[in-house]
C-alpha cells in the first residue's frame, strides 16, 4: 500500500547462469569444477586458447567467453568465425573449428551428455522438458536450427523460468 517499511528491493546476480546449468545438465565435473573455483571465463579462455588468460586480459577473456557460449549451444565454426569477425577476430574455418574443439577438450560432457540428450530427447516427438517442468514442441525440420534452438532452450527457458518464480 505504499508503506516504505514494507518494501523490498532485490538485485538478483545471475552470474554465469547459463553456464552452470549447462554444466550440471551435462554432468560436466571440469566445467562445474571451474564454475566453483570463481575463475570460470579464465579458465574457459585458457583452455580454448591454450595459454594463460587472466581478466586482465580482456580481449582474449572475452573471446573465450563468446567461443564457450557458442561452442555449449553447438554454433557451427562458420557461424562462429562470422560473429568473431564481426567482433575484430579473423580466424579462418579451420582455426576457429580448432578453439570449439579445445573447449570440448577441456568439457568433454557438453558435446558427450548434454548435446546427446537433446537429440535423444528430440527423437522423441521433438518436446523438450526444462527442470521446471515447461515443455516446449519444436517444429522447425531436422538440421542445424532446431539443434542449435533446442540446445539452447533448456538452460535460457530455464534462467526464464527462475526469474519469473523468483518475480511471484
Amino acid at each position: 500500500d505504499g508503506d516504505r517499511d514494507a518494501m523490498v528491493f532485490i538485485n538478483a546476480d545471475y552470474s554465469k547462469a547459463e553456464s552452470w546449468i549447462t554444466a550440471a545438465l551435462a554432468e560436466d565435473q571440469n566445467m562445474l569444477d571451474s564454475l566453483y573455483s570463481g575463475t570460470f571465463h579464465e579458465n574457459n579462455a585458457s583452455t580454448i586458447l591454450q595459454k594463460t588468460v587472466t581478466k586482465a586480459d580482456y580481449g582474449d577473456y572475452q573471446l573465450g567467453k563468446r567461443i564457450g557460449h557458442g561452442a555449449s549451444y553447438r554454433m557451427t565454426a562458420f557461424l562462429l568465425q562470422k560473429v568473431l569477425l564481426k567482433d575484430g577476430y579473423s580466424f579462418t574455418k579451420t582455426e576457429t573449428h580448432e578453439l570449439m574443439e579445445n573447449f570440448h577438450t577441456g568439457f568433454p560432457n557438453i558435446r558427450g551428455v548434454f548435446h546427446k540428450r537433446v537429440e535423444e530427447q528430440l527423437n522423441n516427438g521433438k518436446t523438450l522438458t526444462n527442470v521446471y517442468g515447461r515443455k516446449i514442441t519444436f517444429w522447425q525440420p531436422w538440421g542445424t536450427e532446431l539443434l542449435n534452438s533446442a540446445t539452447a532452450w533448456e538452460p535460457q527457458g530455464t534462467i526464464g523460468d527462475m526469474t519469473n518464480t523468483g518475480l511471484i
